[in-house]
C-alpha cells in the first residue's frame, strides 16, 4: 500500500505536470472569462496544490504511516484530483467552477466543492496535531514550533477566509469591478475589494513560516531560531488578518500593486 508520504508526493507531481498543460490550452485556447483566459484557474490551481501537497510529503515522512495520516491523505488527495477535473471541464465549457449557481447541476456540485475543499485542507490539521503531539526527534526546535503552529492556523485562516467568499458567492468582499484591473499572473483584482490575497496569505503561512524555522535553524542558535519562527507566525498571522479587515472594509489592495496590473 501507498504511505502518506509517496501518495502526497505523486500527488505534487501530477499536479506539477497539468500546470503546463493548462498553459499550452491557453495558448491554443484564447476564450475569456471574467477577465482572463479561461484556462488560467486550472494552470493556478495546478501550482498551488502541487506545493500544497509537497509541503504534506515533506512533513509526513517524519510521523510515521498510521491508518489515520493515510486515510486524510487518500481523502485529501482524491478531493484534489476531482475538483481540479472539475475546473478543467468548467474551463473547457468556459464556464465558472467556482461561485456558479446558474443551475441545479453546477449550484449541487459548487456546494459539493466546499465538502472537498475542507477535505484537501484536511492534512494541515491532521499533520499539524501529530506533529505538535509526537514532534519528530531530529527536528530542530523552531521546527517542532513552526510546523503545527503554521498548519494549524493556516487550516483556520483558509477556512475562516473561504467561508466568508463563500457565503458572499464571490472572490469580492463588495461589488465587484465593472471593469477589473488584475495583476499579472496572480489574476487578482487591484481595482476591487478581492478577497484572494489574503486567502493566498493565509493559506502559505503553512509554506513560509516553516522555511523560516528551518533557514533559522541552520544559521542561528536555537533559542533565537525559535523565537524568530514565534515572530514569523505571528507576523504573518497579523498580516493576513489585517489585509483581510482591509478588505472586508471594502478597499482595494494598497496602490502600489497596481503597477503589476
Amino acid at each position: 500500500m501507498v504511505d502518506p508520504t509517496h501518495l502526497y508526493w505523486y500527488a505534487a507531481t501530477g499536479f506539477a505536470a497539468s500546470t503546463p498543460v493548462a498553459l499550452v490550452a491557453g495558448r491554443v485556447d484564447q476564450r475569456r472569462l471574467d477577465g482572463e483566459n479561461v484556462w488560467n484557474k486550472p494552470a493556478k490551481f495546478g501550482i498551488s496544490l502541487a506545493l500544497h501537497f509537497a509541503t504534506f510529503a515533506s512533513v509526513a515522512g517524519f510521523l510515521g504511516d498510521g491508518i489515520v495520516l493515510l486515510t486524510v491523505a487518500w481523502l485529501s488527495v482524491g478531493a484534489a484530483v476531482i475538483e481540479v477535473g472539475y475546473i478543467a471541464v468548467q474551463a473547457g465549457r468556459q464556464r465558472r467552477s467556482h461561485f456558479n449557481q446558474d443551475t441545479r447541476i453546477e449550484a449541487a456540485i459548487y456546494a459539493a466543492l466546499g465538502i472537498g475543499a475542507l477535505l484537501v485542507l484536511s492534512p494541515a490539521v491532521v499533520v499539524g496535531i501529530v506533529a505538535a503531539l509526537s514532534p519528530p526527534p531530529a527536528w530542530p526546535p523552531a521546527l517542532r514550533l513552526a510546523v503545527p503552529v503554521a498548519f494549524i492556523v493556516g487550516a483556520g485562516l483558509t477556512l475562516l477566509i473561504t467561508l466568508r467568499m463563500g457565503s458572499r458567492n464571490s472572490r469580492y468582499a463588495g461589488p465587484p469591478p465593472a471593469t477589473p484591473r488584475t495583476m499579472w499572473l496572480t489574476g487578482w483584482t487591484v481595482n476591487a475589494a478581492d478577497l484572494r490575497p489574503a486567502h493566498f496569505l493565509g493559506t502559505h503561512i503553512m509554506q513560509a513560516v516553516p522555511a523560516i524555522a528551518l533557514v533559522g535553524s541552520w544559521l542561528l542558535p536555537p533559542t533565537v531560531a525559535l523565537v524568530l519562527a514565534g515572530v514569523a507566525a505571528a507576523g504573518w498571522t497579523w498580516l493576513t488578518l489585517g489585509l483581510f479587515r482591509r478588505t472586508l472594509a471594502g478597499r482595494p489592495l494598497p496602490g502600489f500593486f497596481a503597477i503589476l496590473a
